[in-house]
């Protein structure tokens, strides 16, 4: 599904630049300019001084690593919010770290620090696993990084098992597969956040995907150094202010600097 996810990708780029249009038009949508994003990828280290470089450089919202030791996940939670303070929106991914019992005694415990999320608490690929702590939990469930295609979300939506579905353009089956997969969350009654964390081609398909399907909340931003997706373009991301600029150009938007590209050969 991942390799699908390119060539579907490719196609609806070449589609955009023969017919002068970006992707995020093609797909239905009268895109705003703007995305809201929050900063993703906080932690285990240096969580607190992350968190407040995202705050400053604009982010209203951060997502933390868990999953770690529960003492020390909850201290660092509990950092971030005293250095963040209320108004800014506080996610945890415990990245399938727990079995159900652990995930129900920890989950009262997040939402004291007023956690909006918890991504994959425990195993995210058995739908009746995650079901056990949805709605459970004390706090909203968020899933889907690891779900594969309509089908895959049509089996995690049924049995109730996220509150927040995420796919992930660049593993689910490309911008095809989203955009059904999103109309299955809004018959569900589910909003969706795309989860995305890679490089340049997949991060301006998430954008052009978001822009294009209602009932998304935020694109998800990696906060760390990430060259696959800052240095391979010839033209940046425009990231400022808590918000990601949708690439305006024909198709996705973007040039990929090839001599740059040259940089990540490993073969020929």
């Amino acid at each position: 599904m991942q390799a699908l996810s390119g060539v579907d990708i490719a196609l609806w780029d070449l589609r955009g630049r023969l017919e002068g249009c970006p992707v995020s038009a093609l797909l239905g949508g009268s895109p705003p300019a703007r995305l809201p994003a929050y900063a993703s990828g906080l932690g285990p280290g240096q969580t607190v001084e992350k968190a407040r470089r995202a705050v400053a450089a604009g982010f209203r919202a951060l997502k933390l690593k868990v999953g770690f030791d529960v003492e020390a996940d909850l201290a660092a939670v509990a950092a971030v919010r005293a250095a963040v303070g209320p108004a800014v929106a506080v996610m945890v991914d415990a990245n399938q770290a727990w079995t159900p019992e652990q995930a129900l005694a920890i989950g009262p415990r997040l939402a004291a620090h007023g956690v909006r999320w918890l991504e994959e608490p425990v195993v995210s690929t058995d739908e009746d696993e995650l079901a056990r702590v949805t709605g459970k939990v004390g706090l909203p469930v968020a899933a889907g990084e690891n779900v594969y295609g309509r089908r895959g979300f049509a089996r995690l939506l049924e049995a109730r098992a996220a509150d927040v579905v995420q796919p992930d353009v660049a593993k689910t089956g490309g911008l095809t597969e989203l955009r059904a997969i999103v109309g299955l969350a809004a018959e569900h009654g589910r909003p969706w956040a795309p989860h995305y964390y890679g490089g340049a081609v997949g991060a301006a398909a998430t954008l052009h995907g978001f822009a294009a399907c209602p009932g998304g909340l935020m694109v998800e931003w990696d906060w760390n150094e990430n060259p696959l997706r800052d240095d391979l373009l010839v033209d940046g991301f425009d990231v400022r202010d808590g918000s990601v600029a949708v690439p305006a150009g024909p198709g996705l938007g973007i040039e990929v600097d090839r001599r740059r590209l040259a940089r990540f050969e490993v073969a020929r």
